[in-house]
């Protein structure tokens, strides 16, 4: 008897162990987040469908760690789709974009740490988002189980036990079976808008508005938090300390998000938010002699590039040149960004800004009040040559509210 048990529990332990090898086998030839490299065939694992699956926070944190990068992108989805790792502007560096979906600035402070606790990375291109400087400072999605968390767990050796990623590899293959292309690039760049994907409906920006308008309840807020912007001042600060070199901006959107902003009452607080960020960069170059201001970019605003198609709100078919909706800007606009960024000579070529447009300005605390006047004249300007426009986005206010109180307290 006992012979028998001991005979069963060997058995056992056989089967297990071979069913650990195989696991760990199957997911490093498939390698659904492309942290190995090993194999890559057409139609079997080519096409990393499930990349960022879970909210991205675990791949991207395993991808920073594990890749070859000496530049970094790092803020929300904005930047993630709008801002190409490739981009000839970056000059032959070696880019990886860790800008995480829906993010909040804790999670984004969170990668910037990340990217800086490696000796490689000389640069870092902050994206700043007014939203997520008005929510909790947490993390979402797979977060806390990723490096980005402080999460030891997550390296590229404990991904191959992994049941998760187990499940994750025979759903990459399904999908390479049957044509489905990736949303993401190894370099953690989001090529493409959801609504793009076969079956999903194209909205009009009105519609999409109203959307943002009921579920985008952080701007029912108002007053964004000061445990951000204390972040921010020690990041930046961080950053500077450590000699690695800065780019921040603030993220272009469309004026129909501004006027998400205009209609909940959240707009003097985006400009205070502004004076802020331009007041810290001030203080943190005051610190040290010989010390310059980190330049900072403003690319939001009433422009002709923001403003794009504004009469045209009722029209889903209408295909927006810089954007893909209120919220998210195209790749295209993005290289308008990193242009100004790197200081690149305009050229007047068919990618470059409409003549004239003001889109990209260097704020600081000497003339930040002139740009937010500027910036309140073309909001006044777009209002006189679209009336019936921006009567209909605050007639939509109106008609939402008891949609938007009941976002707001369901449980």
């Amino acid at each position: 008897m006992e012979k028998s048990f001991k005979k069963y529990i060997a058995a056992l332990l056989v089967i297990l162990f071979g069913g650990l090898i195989f696991m760990a086998a199957f997911t490093l030839i498939v390698d659904p987040a492309g942290v190995y490299g090993y194999v890559d065939i057409e139609g079997f694992n080519h096409e990393k469908t499930e990349l960022m699956e879970g909210g991205g926070r675990y791949d991207k944190a395993t991808a920073l760690l594990s890749g070859d990068f000496n530049t970094v992108i790092v803020g929300t989805s904005r930047a993630e789709i709008g801002l190409d790792p490739l981009s000839p502007f970056f000059g032959g560096r070696k880019v990886y974009n860790a800008s995480l979906l829906g993010s909040t600035f804790y999670e984004v402070e969170r990668a910037l740490d990340l990217a800086l606790s490696r000796g490689e990375v000389k640069l870092i291109v902050l994206s700043l988002d007014f939203f997520n400087f008005l929510v909790d400072m947490k993390g979402i999605g797979d977060f806390y189980q990723s490096a980005f968390s402080g999460d030891a767990g997550a390296g590229r050796l404990t991904r191959l036990i992994s049941i998760d990623e187990f499940q994750r590899s025979i759903a990459t293959v399904k999908d390479n079976t049957r044509g489905r292309r990736a949303d993401y690039t190894l370099l953690g760049h989001k090529k493409d808008m959801d609504f793009n994907r076969p079956g999903k409906e194209r909205r009009s920006f009105m519609a999409i508005l109203r959307s943002s308008i009921i579920k985008k309840s952080f701007y029912s807020r108002v007053s964004y938090t000061p445990e951000p912007v204390a972040l921010f001042k020690k990041a930046v600060k961080r950053a500077r300390d450590s000699g690695v070199e800065l780019k921040i901006f603030i993220s272009p959107v469309h004026a129909f998000q501004l006027e998400i902003m205009r209609v909940s009452g959240a707009y003097s607080e985006f400009e205070r938010w502004k004076r802020e960020l331009t007041s810290i960069l001030a203080e943190e170059a005051s610190t040290g002699p010989g010390k310059e201001p980190l330049a900072l970019w403003d690319f939001s605003g009433y422009n002709p590039v923001n403003s794009e198609n504004f009469g045209a709100a009722e029209d889903p078919e209408v295909e927006m040149r810089w954007y893909w909706e209120p919220s998210h800007y195209r790749s295209e606009l993005g290289e308008l960004i990193l242009r100004r960024l790197f200081e690149a000579p305009d050229e007047p070529a068919s990618g470059s800004a409409p003549a004239g447009s003001g889109f990209g300005v260097r704020i600081d605390s000497r003339n930040i009040e002139a740009h937010l006047l500027a910036l309140r004249k073309e909001r006044d300007a777009l209002y006189r040559a679209h009336p019936d426009t921006v009567a209909a986005i605050d007639a939509l206010y109106v008609e939402t509210a008891e949609e938007r109180r009941e976002f707001l307290f369901r449980d």
